[in-house]
């Protein structure tokens, strides 16, 4: 088991980042979070298996060749044990967990509560597709 901290910075902000690589991170079996350390740099903490880790930090490095993203940077650090992946957001310098991973989270009932009823459908929908 290890842990790599990697960040990508560049025009990040509307790029929907976050909810890809929450999706990468879930499909290799990663476990961490990706949230925003600076107003046009995010910071994905990944924790797993050799053979899990490499696809998802090639993934993140060929995310970060992206025209309008231009670093990326990986450094290994100590494994915690995390239990699932998740988006984190800042609110006024804390960290909150925002979303897990709609496999580890069920995503009705998270709608439910932050959303009105008739936008349910129409993100629930657009939530399977992109999953």
């Amino acid at each position: 088991m290890r842990c790599f901290q990697i960040r990508i910075s560049g025009e990040i902000q509307g790029e929907g980042l976050r909810f890809s690589t929450m999706h990468h991170a879930y499909r290799h079996g990663i476990k961490g979070f990706v949230k925003y350390s600076k107003p046009n740099e995010i910071l994905i903490e990944a924790e797993g298996a050799e053979e899990q880790l490499e696809p998802f930090i090639k993934y993140c490095q060929s995310t970060a060749l992206s025209s309008k993203l231009h670093t990326t940077d990986n450094a290994e650090t100590e494994v915690k044990g995390y239990q699932s992946f998740e988006i984190v957001a800042s609110i006024n310098g804390e960290a909150d967990s925002l979303f897990k991973s709609i496999h580890q989270t069920p995503i009705m009932s998270f709608l439910k509560k932050h959303l009105p009823g008739c936008q349910i459908k129409f993100i629930f929908k657009g939530l399977l597709i992109f999953f």
